[in-house]
């Protein structure tokens, strides 16, 4: 797998046929029906929010600085406030991904949460659902968000996914003595999902993203 690289150019950044100029796909679309590979990727397809996407990263893929993932933990705390990492777990994966639209740059900020892809194996299918403020998933489900942020970070679109899968393909990384937390920099996640936010909206992709960022959030325990 080519890892991480520090090649800052964004000149092949992601190609959105329907909106960047560059070029419409093939008669009927084109399709993402099967995870990518472990190669650095992110592929998209699709429509949502009144636009036709067709999300292509080329060798942008290899620099960390445009697509990464941060891991987020959540530990519980003794009575003393000792973080229980052996109770913790993995709760969120957030993937960015930076994008020029017809002179515009934008970010893709993809979120995977309230599930514990650390723990499943490679292969393991996870339902998305739709996000309350009542519940959370079930230990075979996950929420699923897609967000456009502007150039300043400031969030323009945000939506949660109503249903969906998501397929775990590569997990990797060891994690650091804490037995829990994968150290920053290391390690890396590949996923073929699909998500559906209503009747006309869906989105289909694929990625396999450096894990760049690890944060542990601690929680009192009740």
């Amino acid at each position: 797998m080519n890892r991480l690289s520090t090649n800052r150019s964004i000149g092949s950044l992601l190609c959105i046929a329907a909106l960047a100029g560059c070029g419409a796909p093939d008669e009927g679309g084109r399709d993402i029906t099967e995870w990518m590979g472990d190669d650095y990727h992110f592929e998209a397809v699709g429509f949502l929010h009144g636009e036709e996407l067709d999300i292509s990263l080329g060798a942008s893929a290899a620099d960390s600085t445009l697509l990464f993932c941060t891991r987020e933990y959540t530990v519980p705390q003794a009575a003393d406030g000792t973080p229980r990492y052996d109770q913790g777990q993995l709760t969120e994966l957030k993937i960015n991904a930076f994008v020029e639209v017809e002179g515009e740059r934008r970010q893709i900020e993809l979120e995977l949460k309230r599930h514990d892809f650390q723990a499943d194996a490679v292969g393991t299918e996870t339902a998305i659902v739709p996000r309350t403020a009542t519940g959370e998933p079930g230990a075979s489900e996950a929420w699923l968000e897609w967000e456009w942020h502007d150039e300043s970070d400031a969030t323009t679109f945000e939506a949660a996914g109503q249903t969906g899968t998501v397929v775990l393909e590569l997990y990797d990384g060891q994690p650091d003595e804490t037995g829990l937390v994968i150290p920053d920099g290391m390690g890396a996640v590949g996923v073929h999902w699909t998500a559906r936010w209503s009747e006309t909206e869906e989105i289909r992709g694929s990625f396999t993203v450096p894990c760049t960022t690890s944060v542990v959030v601690e929680v009192v325990a009740p």
